[in-house]
């Protein structure tokens, strides 16, 4: 039980960070980035009330990819915004991510 709220957290950060150099912008659009975005700082907070010596250090690193990854998107809708005319699509760095 410890490790699935891990993998759940992980898999979100992995699959943001790694997912968007594809991005592109219509008008106010990237509602499920934006949602994305949410759930992270959401997750990050629950993160933050639990016990801080319960995890052994993942709870922690958890926490910094969840920073990591709210960079990643910040900076993502700003290259959408700045590239509107950019099309979507996969490329090298974007990954189907399975949350097991």
């Amino acid at each position: 039980m410890k490790r699935s709220w891990l993998k759940i957290v992980l898999g979100v950060v992995l699959g943001i960070t790694l997912g968007f150099s594809g991005a592109y912008a219509a008008g106010k659009g990237h509602p499920n980035v934006r949602a994305a975005r949410n759930h992270l700082r959401a997750a990050a907070k629950r993160l933050q009330k639990s016990k801080a010596g319960a995890f052994q250090g993942h709870r922690a690193k958890a926490l910094e990819l969840d920073r990591q990854a709210r960079k990643e998107i910040k900076e993502a809708l700003a290259f959408a915004k700045a590239n509107k005319k950019a099309k979507p699509g996969k490329t090298s760095t974007d990954l189907d991510i399975s949350l097991d």
